[in-house]
């Protein structure tokens, strides 16, 4: 073996400094672990007993919150356990049981009733404030359009990743339906204020009318303004009630909807709009108004216009669904769609259709999407055989469908029908399907 100065080969060194150089390996004892069904069973039924008991100990806690101050103070000693022992659970040694405890907090917390989008967000605030949500660009968990992670020390994987998608998309969709429900019922009390039709309002005449004012897209130089995520944005729309005196001057009395706090605000400044500018295409400068009570006048002044011109439209939608079923005995949606039954039903899309288009075309929405369709009966060879024909339909539907006005044996979920019209019958049976859902589920008949 060749020598360099000042290195001794290894036989030139004793074992000691042989072991020195090259260390004998220490690996773990791993005797002790195990894969016992017993084990296993035992892990699952402390994770499902930690997940009811931190659900059940939260609703308690959140009655207690509610309890007078002598019923407080006399479970303090309790309540102090309590939330010791949630403590120490959502940091678990043991992961499964540190999950179980995250996964019947978020269980609980998103339990709670929201009756509105602003109270939802309170609900998601509070789980960011106490550490059980964080704000993540692209997190996995998206909430009104922004994004958010569950804080790694949860342990938590796809699993439960999905279990809290779950709880968060019913969460949301109660909110929601509780304040598209409010809105509807409040709508409807406005409604039944007004007094005068469109034509006397039009005229001047003294008295009260609402209208429906419909969202509608923000422009700037005739091109969509987009959202940081692309999306359209969107003035909102609701419900508008005005007086008008009769002298020439139109005043806001209650809204609902995405417009209410506009309007309470002009409430309060007390701002009108004069009759005769409704007439206009512009409204132009308003001069001798302090700048906020000018930009009221503005506000309720789009609003009118664009109330009155959904109005004229609806007289218009109403008529001619007045003349297509005019001398038709029709059957309800539920029963055209859902119970299959004979009979001719009229058919509306809840929104504007979108014809498919080629690849870089702009989609071109057809509003207003109504027709009758009919479900009838004939004998064949082999037995009854339920046919679908477009009976009647506005022109603007009438020019879409011209390729389907034929009967078309109906097949299953509308299969014997051409398209677009299969498309149509489909997208129409979902909307009556989600309407009953939705009717069932919150008691609404």
């Amino acid at each position: 073996m060749t020598q360099i100065q000042g290195v001794k080969s290894l036989e030139e060194v004793g074992d000691v400094y042989k072991e020195s150089l090259v260390p004998h390996p220490k690996l773990p004892e791993i005797t002790g672990l195990t894969t016992d069904e017993a084990v296993l069973q035992r892990l699952q039924e402390g994770t499902s007993e930690i997940r009811r008991w931190t659900k059940s100990t939260l609703d308690q806690l959140e009655t207690l919150a509610q309890a007078p101050r002598e019923i407080q103070e006399f479970n303090e000693e309790k309540v102090a356990e309590a939330r010791q022992t949630l403590a120490e659970y959502l940091d678990a040694d043991v992961k499964t049981f540190r999950r179980a405890c995250w996964l019947g907090t978020f269980e609980q917390r998103l339990a709670t009733t929201a009756n509105s989008k602003a109270e939802a967000q309170d609900v998601i605030a509070g789980l960011v404030q106490d550490g059980f949500l964080e704000k993540a660009d692209g997190g996995p968990l998206k909430i009104f359009n922004e994004t958010y992670a569950v804080p790694a020390r949860s342990t938590f994987k796809e699993p439960e990743l999905e279990e809290v998608t779950g709880f968060l998309r019913q969460f949301i969709a109660r909110a929601q339906q509780a304040e598209h429900e409010a809105r509807t019922k409040r709508a409807q009390e406005l409604y039944d204020q007004s007094v005068l039709s469109l034509e006397e309002f039009l005229a001047g005449k003294v008295g009260r009318i609402t209208f429906g004012v419909p969202p509608e897209p923000v422009l700037e130089d005739g091109t969509p303004v987009l959202n940081t995520d692309e999306t359209p944005r969107w003035r909102g729309g609701g419900t508008l009630s005005v007086d008008s005196d009769g002298a020439g001057k139109v005043y806001p009395v209650a809204a609902s909807g995405n417009i209410q706090r506009g309007v309470e605000e002009a409430i309060v400044l007390k701002v009108h709009v004069l009759h005769h500018t409704l007439g206009w295409d512009f409204l132009g400068k308003i001069q001798g108004l302090e700048y906020e009570r000018a930009r009221k006048v503005v506000l309720l002044w789009n609003l009118l216009k664009r109330g009155i011109a959904a109005e004229k439209r609806n007289l218009e939608i109403r008529a001619q669904k007045a003349e297509l079923t005019e001398g038709v005995k029709t059957i309800s949606t539920k029963e055209f769609f859902l119970d299959g039954q004979p009979g001719v039903c009229l058919v509306i899309l809840s929104k504007p259709w979108e014809p498919q288009v080629a690849n870089g075309e702009e989609p071109v929405y057809i509003h207003n999407f109504f027709f009758l369709a009919e479900r009838f009966v004939q004998e064949s060879e082999d037995g009854p055989k339920a046919f679908i024909r477009v009976m009647k339909a506005p022109a603007h539907v009438t020019d879409y469908l011209a390729n389907c006005m034929s009967d078309y044996p109906e097949g299953e979920k509308f299969g014997g029908c051409p398209q677009p019209l299969r498309l149509i019958l489909q997208a129409a049976f979902g909307q009556v399907t989600k309407e009953e859902f939705l009717a069932e589920k919150y008691g609404r008949k």
